[in-house]
């Protein structure tokens, strides 16, 4: 009994000091927004109403996004002056009680398994965090290591522990009463990127379909916030970063039993969910914490497409904005809408990509199958289109989905070519053959000189369309004479266009040059 005395006696005195201590908590946002860029990054604004006094006082911002870049808030229509930060994210978790509270006296109760008798014994704690060693009247031991079930109550929360992590800001202000603030901040732990679905209906028609995808890696939350995702390329300087934080977990660490002759071996024994703190309450939020944690790390996708994003031109950055607000939820993946196109033109090309001329294949070479899209300004869709996934299907005769293949993309402006490489066509093939080739000096330099036989076969039931290139991607500028086909004169390297009839071959011969 003399224990129980001790602790409700000291937690009165720390209440009663508590209660001087100009401090205003504000347990959760009443409205949020959330902006979110690509590369782990998102600007958070919370607002928040709180009662204070005039004068000096410390706000405390609970709840506010544990990846949060401190050095980054700001208040917002707020009138007052601010005067210091401090950014409290050391979690209430049996693990860091622990850890704080090394050198402290603690009450350690044990359990008899054969009688059930309980016996208590005040310890002070010698090392804390994963492994926790106490001295129990001067003989050393390791908790949950003695075989019986045992449990510690602390006397007092240790340092600044908190539930969630906060935001505390000395403020000093002349007006008394309620008062509505705008907090805002970057945070890392958010990303996003966009998902599309080109769905084939012929070689010259498809629909589109656009999502936002979009990550929250924190363990917050966002409510019904006012969701915006931001495309385009933005500089970021590595210091704006944030730290993952996270309540450390407790495990026990006992001694092996043993020696070097007989071998060691681990002390296995029970372990109980005990409270860990001298209250009811205190226990109850460690337990909820931890459970939160264990439910975190399963990842969870949510499609929403009740509503289509609307887009906005915002300087050099295209902003896409959830028509509603949306719940992006701890350890979550989401995807919003933002583009429904039923009817796209398109064009399907058999594409021969010749990088150098120095190492030509002899062997078959198969066709690219390439989809390219109109997003020209007359098009159907001129729609500026964030960088992503574009994921090519068709139906078979069937009427089931088909997944043809997929390619990304980068950020396309209106009226850039969306090329989408699917697959390889193996009815559409390349063999090709050197007739010549020479070497000379020119000068500091050497001039190259390749003849080449390319003999393009199309067994498949359809007329396809060939796209030839040489040296898109060559580090010299390659020329070409002396070709059979026609060359195509708007493009910037060397192209032949043709078609190829049904179940037929033709050749092409050319003699490229360049220098190196």
């Amino acid at each position: 009994m003399m224990f129980n005395r001790f602790i409700i006696t000291f937690a009165f005195a720390v209440a009663s000091l508590s209660a001087h201590a100009e401090t205003f908590v504000s347990p959760a946002p009443a409205g949020m927004a959330v902006t979110i860029y690509r590369d782990d990054l998102a600007l958070i604004s919370e607002k928040r109403v709180i009662d204070l006094p005039a004068g000096r006082s410390t706000i405390e911002f609970a709840g506010v996004n544990d990846r949060m870049i401190p050095q980054s808030a700001i208040l917002q229509e707020f009138g007052a002056i601010t005067i210091e930060r401090n950014f409290d994210f050391d979690l209430l978790a049996p693990a860091s009680f622990f850890k704080k509270s090394i050198g402290e006296k603690v009450l350690l109760t044990r359990t008899s398994l054969g009688t059930g008798r309980v016996t208590q014994k005040e310890a002070t704690i010698v090392s804390g965090g994963q492994g926790v060693v106490l001295d129990i009247d001067g003989q050393i031991e390791a908790y949950q290591c003695s075989g019986l079930p045992e449990r510690i109550s602390f006397y007092d929360i240790p340092g600044n522990l908190k539930p969630k992590p906060t935001l505390s800001i000395e403020v000093s202000t002349e007006t008394a009463g309620p008062q509505e603030i705008t907090i805002s901040y970057l945070a890392s732990g958010f990303d996003w990127q966009a998902d599309y679905i080109l769905s084939l209906k012929s070689d010259k028609e498809a629909s589109l379909v656009g999502w936002l995808t979009l990550t929250n890696s924190t363990s917050i939350t966002l409510n019904n916030a006012n969701t915006a995702i931001v495309a385009g390329a933005l500089q970021v300087l590595p210091e704006t970063s944030a730290d993952s934080i996270a309540a450390p977990h407790f495990a026990a660490r006992c001694w092996p039993k043993g020696s070097t002759k007989s071998g060691f071996r681990s002390n296995r024994v029970q372990r109980l969910n005990a409270p860990v703190a001298r209250n009811r309450a205190l226990a109850r939020q460690v337990v909820a914490l931890e459970a939160a944690e264990a439910d975190g790390l399963e990842d969870m996708v949510v499609v929403t497409a009740a509503k289509v994003a609307e887009r906005e031109d915002l300087g050099d950055y295209k902003l896409y904005r959830t028509p509603e607000p949306t719940t992006v939820a701890a350890l979550q993946t989401k995807q919003v809408m933002f583009l429904n196109n039923e009817e796209i033109d398109l064009d399907k090309i058999y594409v021969f990509d010749i990088d150098n001329p120095n190492y030509l294949a002899s062997d078959l070479t198969p066709a690219n199958v390439e989809y390219r899209v109109d997003n020209s300004l007359k098009g159907n869709l001129a729609q500026p289109l964030p960088a992503g996934t574009f994921r090519v299907m068709t139906t078979t005769e069937q009427g089931k989905p088909f997944f043809l293949g997929e390619d990304d993309q980068d950020d396309l402006a209106v009226g850039l070519p969306v090329k989408l490489k699917a697959a390889d066509a193996t009815d559409v093939q390349m063999e090709t053959t050197i007739l010549d080739e020479d070497s000379r000096d020119k000068g500091d330099a050497q001039e190259f000189e390749t003849t080449v036989q390319h003999r393009f076969t199309n067994a498949s039931p359809n007329t396809v369309p060939i796209e030839v290139t040489i040296g898109k991607d060559f580090y010299a500028a390659v020329k070409v004479d002396r070709t059979t086909k026609r060359l195509e004169k708007s493009e910037t390297v060397p192209t032949w266009k043709f078609k190829l009839k049904p179940e037929s071959s033709t050749t092409l011969i050319y003699r490229a040059r360049w220098v190196e």
